[in-house]
């Protein structure tokens, strides 16, 4: 008997396999062998994951709660104070000594508001010896906010301003100034330049 077992061991070990079927178990996977591919989707839950492995890039916006806010910050410092040419954002004198400095012709395809802009060296003398108001006007009506006031000699001044809704056309967009106080004495207008941009109706 034991010389036919050992004469046989092969085909007796062959049997074994065979109605054992072919599975295996393995032990241990190479590293970087399971990929998210092999993984079933909802298999991975909060357990199988290490704590403090996660970072905010993992979740999606809204998923992590939001801290409470941090208190006020201080006051910044103060910033410096810059001596312009002139106090912005006013409306231009409503009679002007002079509103005959042509800046453009501005020939409109449709009715609409009008952006005007424009910028100009202006020394102007002043009976009283005073500042000078200066603005645009499109067709002698003052445009909004262009209006600047400023040294009588010789200050650069730029100027911008929305108009009313004006019609299709042409229109005239001048300079125009006047002494805040006492008289007109002449004056000198240059390096002026300036347009506008229809806005539509």
């Amino acid at each position: 008997m034991l010389t036919h077992l050992r004469r046989n061991v092969v085909a007796y070990l062959a049997l074994f396999v065979a109605l054992g079927g072919t599975s295996y178990a393995v032990t241990s996977l190479p590293k970087d062998s399971v990929t998210a591919k092999q993984i079933k989707s909802g298999a991975v839950r909060s357990a199988e994951v290490k704590d403090g492995s996660l970072t905010a890039g993992d979740f999606q916006a809204g998923q992590l709660p939001v801290g409470p806010q941090g208190p006020k910050g201080e006051t910044g410092a103060v910033g410096p104070t810059y001596a312009g040419q002139g106090v912005g954002g006013t409306n231009p004198p409503a009679t002007p000594a002079n509103a005959s400095t042509l800046i453009t012709t501005l020939a409109l395809p449709r009715a609409g508001q009008v952006f005007t802009y424009g910028h100009a060296a202006v020394t102007v003398g002043c009976t009283a010896g005073t500042t000078v108001g200066v603005g645009l006007y499109l067709d002698g009506t003052p445009v909004p906010g262009t209006g600047r006031v400023i040294p009588t000699s010789g200050a650069t001044v730029e100027m911008a301003g929305l108009t009313a809704t004006v019609p299709a056309g042409s229109h005239q967009l001048v300079l125009g100034y006047a002494c805040t106080s006492g008289d007109d004495t002449g004056g000198f207008i240059g390096e002026i330049g300036g347009g506008g941009i229809l806005l539509g109706s």
